[in-house]
């Protein structure tokens, strides 16, 4: 290293090396100065030195790694919530336990002038927007139970005090073809209780009774989304051993999954089936064994946004980005709104 010759320096080098009793008392001050700097501990010095400087831009650029692969971690989580994969469980044994926790509720009858209020409470997803939006969404339908024919329906979005979508029995008639009794989607009181007991026959009678919304899909596509329609104005009104044979004959069907998840505080067995890419799921609570409600979505959807379910106790999830509670109860036909 050059030794460079300046006169500021060649008198801070004469004051280091006299003793102070030579000095006079401005010097003296500035000689005690100059010792007491170069006595500090190390400590002060220590970035200073030219090899720790040299670790500067690694650590920098080590922290600064760490942060992007804790950033990328996160997003790719598979759960729009980032919540852990719920548990999955055996089909035969899923179905087996809803049997048997339903097998000592009999069903619901219906007098004259009764029909069926049909409530469906949830969350859906909007992908119209960017990113995609979450809502609470209410359907509300009261139908004849002579082919499930609806008599008036209501539709809510975001507020549950103003309908979007209100029609009323003139409306809904025009265009329906009366087939009570014909397939799921029109099932009366009377055919649900003479479905079969056998599972076989079960599964027969459902190829059968969906084969009309198959369209170009697989014949368990067809079951299962027929399930969708059947489910919400039929289970009050299946008899234990058709509910038996009707669970045994689901067990069937292919690529069906089955998980463990939480709603509104209660356990629920969640039976998803993936065709294409579309994902269909049906609820059941786990205590009752009863048909609690439904759910869908897409394997190819763009991420849903991670802001909180509109509706806390109904959570979404990475593929299921519509999830809705149903519930069915018997009404006199003059409860239905005028």
């Amino acid at each position: 290293m050059p030794e460079y010759d300046d006169e500021d320096l060649r008198v801070l080098r004469s004051l280091l090396t006299v003793e102070p009793g030579e000095l006079d008392e401005s010097r003296r001050r500035t000689h005690a100065a100059l010792h007491a700097r170069l006595a500090r501990p190390a400590r002060h010095l220590g970035w200073r030195h030219p090899t720790a400087r040299r670790w500067v831009p690694a650590l920098a650029a080590a922290l600064i790694l760490l942060v992007v692969l804790g950033t990328v971690s996160y997003l790719r989580r598979p759960v729009a919530e980032q919540a852990a994969a719920p548990p999955t469980i055996d089909i035969a044994t899923a179905f087996d336990a809803l049997a048997t926790a339903a097998a000592d509720q009999d069903p619901v009858t219906l007098g004259p002038g009764q029909v069926l209020y049909v409530r469906t409470d949830g969350v859906t997803t909007d992908f119209e927007h960017s990113p995609a939006l979450k809502f609470h969404y209410r359907y509300e339908a009261w139908k004849d139970p002579e082919g499930m024919v609806p008599l008036r329906t209501r539709q809510y979005e975001t507020r549950m005090d103003i309908p979007v979508l209100d029609m009323r029995q003139a409306d809904l008639a025009a265009g329906q073809v009366a087939r009570p009794g014909t397939d799921l989607a029109s099932a009366t009181p009377a055919w649900i209780a003479q479905l079969p007991t056998d599972p076989v026959a079960m599964r027969a009678t459902l190829v059968s009774a969906s084969a009309s919304g198959r369209g170009d899909w697989s014949v368990d596509h067809g079951v299962w989304e027929a399930m969708r329609q059947f489910l919400p104005t039929a289970d009050p009104l299946l008899p234990p051993a058709v509910r038996t044979a009707l669970y045994r004959a689901l067990a069937g069907i292919s690529r069906l999954t089955a998980v463990q998840i939480e709603i509104a505080g209660r356990p629920v067995v969640s039976l998803r089936r993936v065709e294409r890419t579309t994902v269909v799921e049906l609820l059941f609570d786990e205590r009752t064994g009863r048909f609690l409600g439904e759910g869908s979505g897409a394997l190819d959807l763009p991420l849903v946004t991670r802001a909180p379910s509109p509706v806390p106790d109904v959570p979404l999830e990475r593929t299921i980005t519509t999830r809705l509670l149903v519930t069915c109860t018997i009404v006199s036909r003059d409860q239905i709104p005028a």
